[in-house]
């Protein structure tokens, strides 16, 4: 401070620091912004995770019921589940 001289520093004298108060308001005012916008992202991620899965769901069901009206019919009288020949192809489903 010595190197600056007495007259360099002179326009600090009069200025005073952020009272306890001052900062305390601005911390609060800064959480009620910040919470509500931190929850509303939190639920809009949440929801998008779960439109996701209803549209995997639906796409799985809908491709299903297509497989499933591809296959050729089969007579109840024919119908021998132990016989490959004679029974619908077994479907299998991806795990989630």
């Amino acid at each position: 401070m010595r190197l600056l001289g007495k007259g360099r520093l002179s326009f600090l004298r009069g200025q005073r620091g952020f009272t306890l108060i001052e900062v305390l308001v601005g911390v609060a005012i800064f959480a009620a912004i910040g919470v509500p916008l931190m929850v509303g992202l939190s639920t809009g991620y949440k929801s998008l995770d779960i439109s996701r899965e209803r549209t995997f769901a639906e796409s799985l069901a809908k491709s299903q019921v297509e497989y499933l009206k591809r296959q050729e019919y089969i007579s109840v009288i024919n119908y021998d589940p132990d016989n490959p020949v004679k029974r619908y192809e077994i479907i299998d489903t991806p795990l989630i």
